[in-house]
């Protein structure tokens, strides 16, 4: 083994312009290069997460830029993120990281970023007659509960107890358990799962750079006249936005509310909505930041279940607190996040429909306070990737 550190995740996001807004796995490679280690960087070909498409010719391709060495696994283009080409992604994909352990130098540090879960499997595979190397694991989202809460699998289904017994593997043969799930510990509690690994929280952050734009944008809001409202992301049911679209529809301020984004749920959606709402495809991220510091308010919606007790990371916070809008997280009183961190809005399930219209008329009359501003500023300088979690997994390198 060597001095060498392998990030394993495929969907990250490589594609960025500039170093002022990276992934926080990006970071983290970048620090640990600092630190004299060799980064290998493994995702995939095409990302539903950054509209990433790049046709390859072969199974993988490498290439090197500043220094760092990337592998792009080749998959298929999927139009679906619930559809079965998804899936078999996961497998292609885990199938050549098991490939590249197998015939590549063993690195010292493997981390490995899930969802999907495969590639759990291919570590197993690869090192169950040989010495691991050391294993981060981050888990992003709670897989396969995720699947059992938010979409159509059984808990007595095959496809469940095996990527049930893949999600146990990574727990006992992990070194390391990051999330940026800030009750994850809960949850290994709750499932009565035993694990020796350290736990780290691991939040999604934001750089200097994209806490200085913040700043900039929070600065305008209040001086937009026209009241202009924003959703962007995925139109599935882990989105509850036809709870968003009644409570809307039931208001009579004029508004302008912009959907952007795919998912199954779009055609009841727009059979739900009236001439105030415009849908629009998915965009860049570089693409919507821009778009949503023209927005007056943003939409976050989650329904109520058992998975968010343990947290919620979705990178849609992050970036939707860089534009400067004010946010309204649509849930229940214990899962509403922004207002539990003073950084928005809440509209909560538990209130009969009429509160639920009245309180929303109030929120879009309000203008975004001093106070308001402080507390989200405390909040980005708490989230900065350059914070002491970086540095704490980089010293759990070997």
């Amino acid at each position: 083994m060597n001095n060498e550190l392998w990030m394993i995740h495929q969907y990250m996001s490589i594609d960025i312009d500039d170093d002022d807004a990276v992934s926080k796995h990006l970071q983290l490679c970048k620090f640990a290069q600092k630190k004299g280690y060799n980064v290998t960087i493994i995702t995939s070909n095409r990302s539903h997460q950054y509209r990433r498409s790049k046709r390859l010719n072969y199974p993988f391709q490498i290439f090197y830029k500043n220094d760092i060495r990337y592998i792009l696994i080749n998959t298929f283009k999927i139009k679906s993120t619930t559809g079965f080409l998804r899936i078999f992604n996961w497998f292609i994909f885990g199938f050549w990281f098991y490939v590249l352990l197998i015939i590549k130098k063993k690195p010292s540090n493997i981390f490995i970023s899930v969802l999907p879960q495969i590639p759990i499997l291919s570590f197993w595979l690869a090192f169950l007659f040989r010495k691991k190397p050391n294993l981060i694991l981050e888990i992003r989202d709670i897989w396969p509960l995720s699947a059992v809460e938010l979409g159509k699998i059984k808990k007595n289904s095959i496809f469940y107890k095996f990527l049930r017994n893949i999600e146990l593997l990574g727990y006992k043969y992990s070194n390391v358990i990051v999330s940026p799930l800030i009750n994850f510990e809960k949850y290994l509690i709750d499932s009565c799962i035993k694990s020796t690994s350290k736990f780290l929280y691991f939040p999604n952050g934001v750089s200097l750079n994209e806490k200085k734009i913040m700043e900039k944008n929070i600065s305008k809001i209040n001086s937009y006249e026209k009241l202009t409202i924003g959703y962007f992301g995925n139109f599935g049911i882990s989105n509850d936005l036809n709870n968003v679209l009644s409570i809307f529809l039931k208001i009579n301020i004029p508004f302008e509310f912009h959907l952007y984004g795919k998912g199954t749920e779009i055609n009841k959606l727009r059979l739900q909505a009236d001439n105030r709402f415009f849908f629009h495809d998915t965009i860049t991220r570089k693409e919507a930041l821009k778009i949503m510091s023209k927005m007056k308010y943003l939409c976050l919606a989650t329904p109520d279940k058992l998975l968010y007790d343990y947290g919620l990371a979705s990178l849609k916070i992050v970036d939707y607190l860089i534009s400067g809008a004010q946010i309204i997280h649509f849930s229940s009183i214990k899962h509403n996040f922004i207002s539990q961190n003073s950084l928005g809005y809440g509209i909560f399930s538990e209130d009969g429909i009429e509160k639920k219209v009245s309180d929303l008329e109030e929120i879009l009359k309000n203008k975004i306070s001093k106070v308001d501003i402080i507390k989200r500023k405390k909040y980005f300088d708490e989230m900065l990737v350059t914070d002491s979690s970086i540095k704490e997994i980089t010293t759990l390198l070997i």
